[in-house]
């Protein structure tokens, strides 16, 4: 028996090459195919089961993330409700508060009650933060704070105005002649502990009180 490897002829019984070991015993073509075809087979099933596991994790990802978009963006409209009912339970969506409750004293509940507001989009920031597009109306406080004390220092005098500013203002809400505004605000979300809670940050401040922080820092500028 001829050997196909290196030539050297072999006894007809032979198993492996005399010379160089090689195996004698020849494979059928058709039994070969076979074992290619199951390797073929299994190596396939192996790819496809991977790469559906890769799949699905990508998908599962993918659902979660919007599912915490969604509870960030559920979280927001809850805490602005409560916010436009007066209602102190809204500190407990804020982090941070603990148990103090938010107060609504003063012109405060005038900005709460003329309140309205637009939920834009929600987005993964970072890990566990996320970010809430919001878009609120409500009095203009530049507008308000500057006809007021106008008015005060023409009915008062420079020196009172201090004791009489709140309550003028509050007469012009009472009045209902106060102009509005619309203020853009991104809301940070935190996830913790599985709740979802907000910071009450300036951006959030400023859009709450008709643009109370910008129109103060714009002064202080000034100064």
């Amino acid at each position: 028996m001829k050997c196909i490897k290196c030539g050297k002829e072999n006894k007809k019984n032979a198993k492996y090459c005399a010379s160089c070991g090689a195996s004698l015993i020849s494979t059928p073509a058709k039994k070969q195919k076979n074992i290619k075809r199951r390797i073929f087979l299994t190596v396939s099933i192996l790819f496809f089961l991977a790469a559906g596991a890769v799949v699905i994790l990508l998908v599962s990802g993918i659902l979660q993330e919007n599912r915490d978009k969604d509870r960030a963006q559920a979280a927001v409209t809850e805490f602005l409700e409560r916010y436009k009912a007066c209602d102190p339970a809204a500190s407990e969506l804020l982090a941070g508060t603990g148990d103090i409750e938010m107060s609504y004293e003063g012109i405060s509940s005038s900005f709460a009650d003329e309140l309205s507001y637009e939920i834009i989009s929600s987005r993964k920031d970072s890990d566990d933060l996320y970010i809430v597009e919001i878009q609120t109306t409500t009095i203009d406080f530049e507008k308000l704070f500057t006809v007021s004390a106008e008015e005060t220092v023409k009915n008062y005098g420079e020196d009172n105005v201090t004791d009489h500013l709140l309550d003028v203002m509050q007469q012009k809400i009472t009045g209902d002649t106060c102009e509005t505004k619309t203020i853009p605000a991104q809301v940070s979300v935190l996830k913790i502990n599985g709740e979802y809670k907000i910071q009450m940050d300036g951006s959030l401040a400023n859009a709450l009180s008709g643009g109370m922080n910008d129109y103060l820092e714009s002064l202080a500028g000034g100064e």
